[in-house]
């Protein structure tokens, strides 16, 4: 029941917004609400449910879309922080700080496979790691 109280209030507000931008007098409640008005250009309240169809697929994809948005920019996040890592533990070598078994174990233990599989190439051209 929850749900038809939102389809309905949806439909007439998009009935609402529709003859407002259209410049036409809204139809009288009796015209608006003929249960034999079915088809999208009679103007009636049963003919929406083609549009309201729509709006839900709009809205299924909208939030798929926030959600592939909200990853890519977790993956990006992750990916710089293990970079900043990588770097302080790189500079940390290089201070003499640490010896490189201890930043290979630290790069192995901490940071993902390709940063392992790029770490002496980097230590050897002191040059910073890009994904």
């Amino acid at each position: 029941m929850i749900y038809k109280l939102e389809e309905y209030r949806w439909k007439l507000n998009f009935a609402r917004k529709w003859f407002a931008k259209n410049n036409r007098n809204a139809l009288f409640p009796f015209k608006y609400f003929d249960s034999t008005r079915t088809k999208s250009g009679e103007l009636g309240f049963f003919g929406l449910h083609s549009v309201w169809k729509s709006h839900l697929n709009y809205k299924q994809s909208r939030i798929e879309e926030l959600n592939a948005a909200k990853q890519n920019a977790n993956k990006r996040q992750r990916i710089l922080s293990s970079d900043k890592k990588l770097e302080r533990a790189i500079s940390n070598f290089y201070s003499g700080k640490w010896s490189y078994n201890r930043l290979s174990d630290y790069v192995q233990d901490n940071l993902g496979h390709d940063y392992y599989t790029q770490l002496p190439k980097l230590v050897k051209n002191n040059t910073k790691f890009t994904a």
